[in-house]
């Protein structure tokens, strides 16, 4: 029980810390609007597909799919329906699974022999490092992947072979929570494969269930709700690209030291990814377990990922950097101290230098809410209207909305080919004046100091 205290600790500094500077508004970013509508259908009753976003162009369909997984949109529908669009409210969501997900990884690293006190320091350090404290803010469901994730490792973890069936039923039901959150969630039935082929095959039994149940979860999701295979055009064969990505992603452990100067969080990376990497080896080569698979599998996609990348596509793997580093530094002498008070450090850097107040861009924005009235009294419902940002647009306007081309030679033609109205034209995207802003027949009816709303036909 007092191993327990720690956690509480932990837990309540990391909720005061969100609490004091919780971020009102939104910035652009799409996938948020893209999770509100499917929320909000859900809350009112319509169907979860449906959204008034356009995906007759391929480069949308890849970038932003139609759809995105249903669990993250089904908890934050009952606050939908009773606050409406008010983020103060919705980002509740987030945050608090995001302390959640510290609380699982504390009871996650116990169960793989750390000590209260180094727990405690590798699962705390999560919800306040860089990367988290960018994220927090953000209606978006990383932290719930994160929690599911890491309840299913510790159902494998504690997986006892005289309970194969029943254990199988807990974990399938785990995993498909966490992919039914975000597609990752795939690298945890691939990992239970992997250990289960390599370290456990008299548990073909538990292996096999798990396996089976996810496929079928999988196949009802991808015919109803949502189909993942709209990724699959972003995985092509690229070895730059996988170089590119393996540098990128060894460079995002600063991110645990983020408000640190720079100097001092890459040394910090220089001195615990060798840490990292020991203890890892070491685990491998004594007594693995699936969490040893699950860093593999989880890694991998987001390596072969050669469309893009971002920080935020290795926060599935952040936490086992920690620990393991956290572990391997306790082994030296008067480690343990040293590490904590690394961890420590680096938690109170990022608090302090983190961004706070209202987002300088955004939907909070004058210019953008005065553009919504308009949008809103002057158009007709079924107005198409083509925008660098059509998920936002449609989640405000509640008016069709469609990305647009980046070559200037078929931006004409797929403006007549969806029946265009109006091209929505931002006046921080270069893009809006090249492209769109050629393709309008007539001046603005709608101008203010952000944006321009221009006629197309």
């Amino acid at each position: 029980m007092r191993a327990w205290l720690y956690a509480a600790v932990m837990f309540v500094i990391a909720a005061a810390v969100y609490a004091a500077t919780l971020r009102p508004g939104q910035d652009w970013g799409g996938d948020f609007a893209q999770y509100v509508q499917h929320a909000r259908n859900l809350a009112t009753g319509r169907p979860y597909l449906e959204t008034k976003f356009e995906h007759a162009l391929a480069d949308a369909t890849n970038h932003m799919p139609a759809s995105y997984p249903p669990v993250f949109p089904a908890l934050l529908a009952p606050v939908y329906a009773t606050w409406g669009l008010n983020y103060t409210a919705l980002k509740l969501v987030p945050q608090l699974m995001f302390l959640l997900a510290a609380l699982a990884l504390f009871a996650l690293f116990r169960e793989m022999r750390a000590t209260p006190l180094r727990a405690a320091f590798a699962a705390g350090t999560v919800p306040l490092s860089g990367l988290v404290l960018a994220t927090k803010d953000q209606v978006l469901s990383d932290s719930t992947y994160l929690f599911f994730a890491t309840l299913a490792l510790l159902a494998m973890i504690r997986m006892r072979p005289s309970a194969q069936v029943r254990s199988a039923l807990l974990v399938a039901l785990l995993v498909i929570l966490a992919y039914a959150s975000r597609a990752i969630g795939i690298s945890l039935v691939s990992a239970v494969l992997l250990y289960g082929l390599w370290r456990d095959r008299k548990s073909w039994i538990y292996t096999s269930i798990v396996v089976a149940l996810f496929g079928v979860a999988l196949a009802i999701l991808t015919v109803t709700l949502y189909d993942s295979r709209a990724y699959q055009s972003q995985f092509p064969i690229d070895i730059r690209a996988y170089l590119r990505n393996v540098a990128f992603y060894l460079r995002e452990p600063a991110s645990i030291w983020g408000g640190l100067p720079t100097v001092l969080r890459y040394l910090m990376v220089g001195v615990s990814l060798p840490l990292f990497a020991w203890e890892y080896v070491r685990r491998l080569r004594t007594n693995p377990t699936v969490v040893e698979c699950y860093v593999i599998t989880a890694t991998l996609p987001v390596i072969v990922y050669s469309s893009g990348y971002s920080a935020r596509y290795l926060l599935p793997v952040i936490p086992f950097f920690v620990f393991y580093f956290v572990e391997a530094a306790s082994r030296l002498r008067w480690g343990q101290h040293a590490v904590c008070g690394a961890l420590a450090i680096g938690a109170i850097f990022n608090v302090a230098n983190m961004e706070k107040g209202p987002y300088r861009e955004g939907v909070d924005m004058p210019e953008f809410q005065q553009l919504v009235a308009w949008v809103r009294s002057n158009t007709p419902p079924d107005a198409m209207i083509v925008s660098w940002n059509p998920r936002v647009l449609t989640l405000y306007t509640d008016r069709p909305s469609a990305w647009y081309p980046q070559s200037p030679n078929q931006v004409e033609g797929y403006l007549k080919q969806i029946h265009a109205s109006y091209a929505l034209i931002y006046k921080a995207v270069e893009e809006d004046h090249t492209l769109l802003r050629p393709a309008a027949s007539a001046p603005p009816v709608f101008r203010n100091a952000a944006f321009e709303l221009l006629p197309l036909r």
